[in-house]
């Protein structure tokens, strides 16, 4: 298996995605983005940004507007079907630096609107299953123990 993902998760009531995701370098992923099939959110900007570290920004990468950011065009790609409700990402040529905090978001500004926070996590080499096992159940706690406060 190429992706791992964590169960969906609720943002907010409007926007749900998985909230974490590991792939492998070389490798493609694929984040599906579920929204409530409103008319603001069939019609709102749809996009997937990086956050920067500091999490005050993220830095769009690519938009339902024609824009791609020129590091990632080739390799990062979206779809949306509005009557759905499904926004679909999918990055390919994966580099460990494309390891990081990630946003699936509806509106016009990257910091404003609803958003859900994807952590996509890339490994180099052979994944260690039980490496895998240990992130996805701390992960899970994190989760449990947090998730819910912000």
């Amino acid at each position: 298996q190429d992706q791992w993902e964590l169960p969906l998760t609720w943002i907010s009531g409007t926007l749900y995605a998985p909230r974490l995701l590991i792939s492998r370098a070389g490798r493609s992923v694929t984040i599906k983005c579920y929204y409530e099939t409103t008319s603001a959110n069939r019609h709102g900007r749809k996009y997937w940004c990086k956050e920067s570290t500091n999490r005050h920004s993220c830095q769009t990468i690519i938009s339902t507007n024609d824009f791609i950011h020129k590091d990632y065009e080739g390799r990062v790609s979206m779809h949306d079907s509005p009557q759905s409700g499904i926004l679909q990402v999918t990055m390919a040529q994966l580099v460990k630096t494309d390891s990081s905090n990630y946003r699936c978001g509806i509106g016009n500004k990257n910091a404003y609107g609803f958003y859900a926070g994807v952590n996509l996590t890339i490994w180099e080499g052979k994944v260690c299953v039980l490496c895998l096992l240990v992130c996805v159940l701390v992960c899970v706690y994190w989760f449990c123990a947090w998730g819910f406060l912000g």
